[in-house]
């Protein structure tokens, strides 16, 4: 595995199995067992996705806004436009800290960012349906 040491930032591998890891640059010690996946990408990620596949959230406003009006569009296309970027930054960011910690299972990353593109495919696509 591989890690960035909390006091200096510095690059260290070392073997799965190690429970504890001096770091060679500043001497400090520190447990392995809290070095998964940080749960800040997968936040980042799951914010965007939600503002990505936010059908439920423009219902939210449907006793305001009619479901053929405009500004339901609008804000359903307004509510993919940011939610799209933050969903791939999140997954990214996901993939790359696990490809740091040598974990290569990227599979439901790889279908989140496919589901994305779809996604926002359709959303911004619609205005061409006839």
């Amino acid at each position: 595995m591989r890690t960035n040491c909390p006091t200096c930032s510095s690059k260290i591998q070392f073997p799965k199995a190690t429970k504890l890891v001096k770091c060679p640059s500043c001497e400090q010690v520190f447990e392995t067992k809290n070095l998964g996946i940080e749960k800040r990408a997968w936040k980042i990620a799951i914010t965007g996705l939600v503002l990505c596949f936010h059908y439920f959230i423009p219902s939210l406003f449907s006793p305001v806004l009619d479901a053929t009006d405009i500004n339901f569009f609008v804000l359903l296309i307004l509510l993919n436009m940011i939610g799209t970027p933050i969903a791939l930054y999140g997954l990214l960011l996901v993939i790359v800290e696990k490809f740091n910690r040598e974990n290569k299972f990227i599979i439901f990353e790889s279908f989140g960012i496919i589901m994305v593109f779809y996604n926002a495919y359709l959303i911004f696509t619609m205005g061409t349906i006839s």
